[in-house]
């Protein structure tokens, strides 16, 4: 039973890791301030990078989702991506409540890992799937 409700919370925060960040949208200004992102990239290879990186992290999440064990890696890897560059132009503003989603969203990163390589699912991501 344990491992019944240790597979439904960690699908639950896997989705959660991906509506989260739909909580710091604000409107269309957003576009407006992509320009100011691209300031360590030119705009089009920042582009590509966070399309790349935005599909790279879902590839992964869909691989933890059925618990392939090349996910847990690719999850490692890609995710530190996907924030660093942030795809798209999701952008952290001063306001607390923003501050604490950003904060929420990285516990809910951190709590997708451990549970990934601690008991008991690290065990469902060993076994040789046929």
């Amino acid at each position: 039973m344990a491992l019944y409700s240790a597979k439904t919370t960690f699908r639950i925060l896997l989705v959660l890791a991906w509506l989260i960040p739909t909580l710091n949208f604000d409107g269309f200004d957003r576009l407006a301030r992509f320009g100011n992102l691209s300031m360590r990239l030119p705009q089009h290879l920042y582009f590509a990078e966070s399309a790349a990186s935005l599909i790279l992290s879902l590839a992964a999440t869909v691989g933890l989702w059925f618990f392939q064990r090349w996910a847990r890696i690719g999850y490692l890897i890609t995710v530190p991506i996907y924030i660093y560059l942030v795809p798209l132009g999701w952008i952290v503003t001063g306001a607390t409540y923003i501050r604490l989603v950003a904060y929420l969203g990285a516990a809910i990163e951190g709590a997708i890992v451990a549970m990934s390589f601690l008991p008991p699912l690290a065990y469902l991501f060993s076994k040789r799937q046929t």
